[in-house]
């Protein structure tokens, strides 16, 4: 140490970063701080940044003069802003040197896009039944903008506003500096009416600080649940075999404005398919505001002594109805005799009734 030169050191240096968010290519990041040390003299220093590909950048080396334990560490003002990231800052201090090396807190700053940023919503379509409540729509920027964002969206589709299908109105959507994401929420009204599937749509016009992107009509289609009954009018019936046809009925309740099919099939019973009976497994449709229909059964006729036999068949899958009473038996009757002929001869010398086989 030369004679009249004072030991110092420094301890400690806080620094901070204005402003903490900037736009590419700005450079209007700076920062500055303090050093705390004790004695007087030159100290030097570094800025270093860590970019957002994890390089590492050092800055020239800067001077500044300790007075008493404290000096106000130089502004550096080209922090780099070129491209969009998460950055971060610190100082190292290179003299005087010591042990261990002292360096500063880390400053985080961010870097956004200068360019506007497009708005849209996340997705274009989607669907729920009427029972489920609230349906979350959702909207996004491209990237952040420092200023305040907003939006407007219409409210149209083919459901009724007001209360009665879904609760939403015309609106405007802001995003503070910063977000990207915003959330608005379809309120359903889940009804008792028999109706088609119903849309709301949501159409985006008139953004500030942004411009529109390509997803800007959003479709949510609310699917009709409330189904009406389709079902077979008794569980059974009988013919005998003398008839040639027979229907069976079947009801749908209420009324439907829409087409309504159900399948049938034989799925049991006693008698003989093309023997007894004929049916053919298909589709009963009954067009919009139909209520009735029937299943037609063809009867053979045959010279047997046999006991009733039974048809069994079912009702499924309907489309746009429910299922209500799907099984029905068809008892066909025999009508033959056991072959014997009974005769009464009357006056004849042998009285009484007589057995001819």
């Amino acid at each position: 140490m030369f004679a009249g030169e004072t030991l110092f050191t420094v301890t400690s240096v806080e620094i901070d970063l204005n402003p903490e968010t900037s736009e590419e290519n700005d450079s209007l990041i700076t920062g500055s701080g303090t050093e705390i040390g004790t004695g007087e003299g030159l100290v030097e220093y570094l800025w270093k940044v860590n970019q957002p590909d994890g390089t590492e950048i050092t800055s020239k080396i800067l001077s500044t003069n300790m007075f008493k334990g404290t000096s106000s560490i130089s502004e550096y003002t080209s922090f780099p802003t070129a491209s969009p990231g998460d950055y971060s800052a610190h100082i190292e201090i290179i003299s005087p040197i010591t042990s261990p090396v002292v360096l500063s807190n880390k400053e985080n700053y961010k870097v956004v896009a200068d360019e506007t940023p497009e708005i849209a919503w996340v997705s274009t379509t989607s669907q729920s039944d009427e029972n489920e409540e609230i349906i979350a729509v959702d909207l996004s920027l491209t990237h952040e903008s420092r200023k305040a964002v907003s939006v407007k969206y219409r409210v149209t589709g083919t459901a009724n506003g007001n209360g009665e299908d879904y609760k939403l109105k015309d609106d405007t959507v802001t995003f503070p500096p910063g977000k990207t994401n915003k959330q608005i929420s379809l309120n359903i009204v889940d009804d008792i009416l028999i109706e088609p599937d119903e849309t709301v749509i949501l159409t985006l016009f008139k953004p500030v600080n942004a411009t529109l992107g390509e997803n800007i009509v959003y479709t949510h289609t609310i699917l009709n649940d409330d189904l009406p009954q389709i079902q077979f009018v008794s569980d059974s019936s009988s013919v005998k075999e003398t008839e040639t046809n027979w229907s069976i009925p079947v009801s749908l309740s209420p009324a439907s404005i829409e087409e309504v099919s159900v399948d049938y099939s034989v799925t049991g019973g006693t008698a003989t398919a093309d023997e007894d009976f004929e049916l053919t497994n298909g589709t009963l449709t009954l067009a919009a505001n139909e209520t009735s229909a029937s299943i037609d059964v063809s009867i053979f006729l045959d010279d047997l002594i046999e006991d009733n036999e039974t048809v069994v068949i079912e009702l499924a899958d309907p489309i746009n109805a429910s299922r209500g009473l799907s099984s029905h038996t068809l008892t066909i009757q025999n009508d033959d005799t056991d072959g014997q002929l009974w005769v009464n001869f009357g006056a004849l010398k042998s009285k009484g009734e007589q057995c001819l086989s």
